[in-house]
């Protein structure tokens, strides 16, 4: 089609007519204009001017035209964004029609714009632009003084066995709803920009620049975002990101401090926590128990076994290791047994002894102090070193 809507078959059928009423012209006029030629020179002559006008009939249809239809065709790519292999195809289909079209998209469209991707670790950010946006659809704004938009930004991730995703800066014309979302800019990379700064940069610096900028029609303001930025952010941006910055890390410190502080506090109330435990115990302690060692004869022995409580072990057992906690049971058993006790005992109650191990208590409160696994062993050793004791004492006196 052309600019007036024709398409290739109504031109031809314009063409069909033009020639119709020539040769119509010619068979009125033959007698007084051509009488003098014969037959075949008229029709040859007829041929001549039939041509002659098709021919500048075309050529003013194709100067007109083909100009036209060229921006029909950049404004239709503008519009619906095919791919560039896409409209290559309708090209080539238009050539068949002997309609005089360029035959690739670059002449339609002219130089495509240099992609310049930049670094923002730990990934890569390219940015197209607010202008390069607004000038596709500039028909739709021309009556706009301001255009108002919203800005959008979000994570979209890529693959699900990928870890790669992309942060788009979106946009959105407030104050037209025939144009859609468009993109200002997109980061991708394994995770999240490290910097606000570098990932913004770009869309901050164009922002503030378009209203010194050629770039119609004006953008008036951002209405709102989403990523916690507005129009004040955009004057203040490198103050606000060093005071952003500062803080971070000055709370970063203090949650280090504070974490120290709590690990001291809660060694300090351990430690208060034993010693209070150790107090109560001592202030609470029965006072007999601390004289009830050693023990001397056989009824304090039985007494003693049978009047423990369960509450009272404790205490026994923090008596005894205060005893015997210098050099162990064996060397300081005679601080919890007397000799006579020891003669008259042994463990297991052989060799006509009396068997110590019948008192359950007491052994119970022994082997809590002594907190070994042969306690057994320890104890029949105390009872032959006790005895070893006082015959060497017995064998010296005699002597």
């Amino acid at each position: 089609m052309n600019r007036s809507g024709r398409s290739k078959r109504t031109m031809s059928r314009l063409i069909k007519e033009k020639r119709e009423r020539l040769q119509q012209k010619l068979v009125n006029d033959g007698a007084s204009d051509f009488s003098h030629f014969s037959e075949n020179d008229i029709e040859i002559r007829e041929r001549v001017r039939v041509i002659e006008e098709i021919s500048q009939i075309k050529d003013n249809l194709e100067e007109t035209g083909t100009k036209s239809l060229k921006d029909n065709l950049r404004s239709w790519y503008i519009k619906y964004s095919p791919s560039r292999q896409a409209f290559d195809e309708l090209l080539k289909i238009l050539r068949i029609e002997n309609l005089d079209v360029p035959k690739s998209t670059k002449t339609i469209i002219g130089n495509s714009t240099e992609i310049v991707v930049k670094d923002v670790p730990p990934g890569e950010y390219w940015h197209y632009g607010i202008c390069q946006q607004l000038q596709k659809v500039k028909e739709l704004l021309e009556d706009r003084e301001k255009v108002v938009l919203d800005i959008g930004i979000d994570e979209l991730p890529l693959y699900k066995s990928s870890n790669k995703g992309v942060w788009p800066i979106l946009g959105k014309v407030v104050n037209e709803n025939a144009i859609k979302v468009f993109l200002i800019g997109t980061y991708l990379g394994p995770s999240k920009p490290n910097s606000l700064k570098h990932y913004l940069l770009d869309f901050v610096t164009e922002k503030m620049s378009t209203a010194k900028e050629n770039c119609p029609p004006s953008p008036g303001k951002v209405r709102k975002c989403n990523a916690a930025f507005g129009e004040e952010f955009f004057s203040q941006y490198n103050q606000n990101t060093c005071e952003c910055i500062n803080l971070k890390m000055q709370l970063k410190k203090l949650e280090e401090k504070i974490v120290k502080q709590n690990q001291a506090n809660m060694d300090v109330l351990a430690s208060h926590s034993v010693l209070l435990n150790k107090i109560y115990k001592n202030e609470t302690m029965p006072t007999e128990v601390s004289t009830v060692f050693p023990i001397k004869t056989v009824e304090e022995l039985e007494k003693l076994n049978n009047g423990i409580s369960e509450e009272d072990i404790p205490f026994y057992v923090a008596t005894v290791k205060m005893k015997i906690k210098a050099s162990g049971l064996t060397k300081n058993f005679s601080k919890l047994i007397s000799e006579d006790i020891c003669l008259k005992y042994n463990y297991n109650g052989t060799h006509g002894k009396l068997p110590f191990c019948q008192y359950l208590k007491i052994n119970g409160i022994f082997e809590g102090a002594v907190g070994d696994e042969n306690y057994t062993s320890l104890i029949k050793q105390a009872f032959k070193r006790a005895k070893n004791n006082f015959f060497k004492k017995e064998s010296l006196k005699r002597k």
